[in-house]
């Protein structure tokens, strides 16, 4: 900074003031990099990362894939508490009683239902954990939709259970071995055609 002011001989001179502000611009580097870092990590997640309020319920910041998984613009979804996208079979005092578990335990992990904009039911796996910033609580959730390896999981359950009802009402015998020739599975035929029970087989 510079200024004029008036010598005892009443001449005007400036006066320069310095200041080194290195470390400053340092500092303020090193945060502008780690602000970087951590948009990266927010916005380029797989997962819905939302950040809530916890008195309104209404996300305050959240990701791309938080709103994009259900279908609703980045407007849109800024609009919506959290109540809004339960499915029916939660109501809105359940999901404020998981809020105050939430805000009473620090953290829980639960699985749950969000209808997307479009009114089709998602299953998904919420990670939910409290923040305090600038002395407000804040719930911050991580939403992983986990819909399609829940149709997997009960598609190969329900092969799994057909198959078994195949084998075990088949006419002919069926049995299986592992490497050291030892009975793992026998059908009911299997054991009558042989005499024994199937518990006396297996093994």
């Amino acid at each position: 900074s510079a200024r004029f002011v008036k010598s005892p001989e009443g001449k005007s001179v400036v006066i320069h003031v310095a200041r080194d502000i290195t470390e400053r611009k340092q500092m303020e580097t090193r945060i502008l990099e780690a602000e970087k870092r951590y948009r990266a990590l927010f916005d380029q997640a797989p997962v819905g990362i939302l950040l809530i309020d916890a008195k309104t319920a209404v996300p305050v910041e959240f990701n791309e894939v938080a709103h994009q998984q259900l279908g609703y613009t980045k407007e849109e979804f800024a609009r919506l508490r959290i109540f809004d996208y339960i499915v029916a079979e939660e109501t809105p005092d359940e999901a404020k009683g998981r809020i105050e578990k939430v805000l009473r335990e620090g953290r829980a992990e639960f699985e749950t239902k969000h209808r997307t904009k479009n009114g089709e039911i998602r299953d998904v796996v919420a990670t939910s954990q409290v923040i305090e910033l600038s002395g407000k609580k804040f719930v911050h959730s991580i939403y992983r939709d986990v819909t399609e390896a829940k149709k997997v999981e009960s598609a190969l359950m329900e092969s799994e259970a057909k198959y078994r009802q195949l084998v075990e009402l088949a006419q002919e015998g069926v049995c299986a071995l592992d490497n050291d020739s030892r009975t793992v599975f026998v059908n009911p035929r299997m054991a009558k055609m042989l005499g024994y029970s199937e518990s006396e087989m297996i093994g």
